[in-house]
């Protein structure tokens, strides 16, 4: 795939799709010999949470929940928290019924965004109620310590 096909796929410009594979925004591109960009066939966006020094247990509970509802890759190294704690993270999300596991995540080593689907209830409280959603979210981190 060429970012061409990336631009129809995402319903976005050429110079659009270019600037994703650019700043590293689509999952797995590399560049070819002669300077263009190889796109895999099922092209992934990466969720880009915003960086802070002292990212909180809100910081990353907020980009868990926005990653999974733009289905968005995001994992714990790029969220500046170790597997266990992203871990700790999804199920709490999982338990508030704001996350679905798509697999079990007992095998697995590393999670990621796209191991999880925002629920209904996630979805809402993330696209319709966005005060909600972040005093829903504000409560559940001071509630579990992580």
């Amino acid at each position: 795939m060429n970012t061409d096909d990336l631009a129809k796929r995402f319903h976005v410009s050429r110079g659009t799709a270019q600037r994703w594979c650019r700043d590293g925004k689509v999952r797995g591109v590399s560049k070819n010999s002669r300077g263009e960009y190889e796109i895999p066939e099922s092209p992934v966006l990466c969720y880009q949470p915003k960086q802070k020094k002292n990212r909180t247990a809100y910081d990353t509970y907020i980009d868990i929940v926005r990653a999974c509802n733009k289905n968005q890759y995001v994992s714990a190294e790029e969220l500046g928290c170790t597997d266990k704690q992203f871990r700790a993270y999804t199920q709490s999300l999982v338990a508030e019924r704001l996350l679905k596991p798509l697999v079990g995540d007992e095998d697995q080593q590393k999670l990621s965004t796209l191991d999880f689907v925002a629920t209904l209830k996630g979805c809402e409280l993330a696209r319709k109620n966005k005060a909600e959603l972040v005093n829903f979210l504000k409560q559940l981190a001071l509630k579990i310590s992580i």
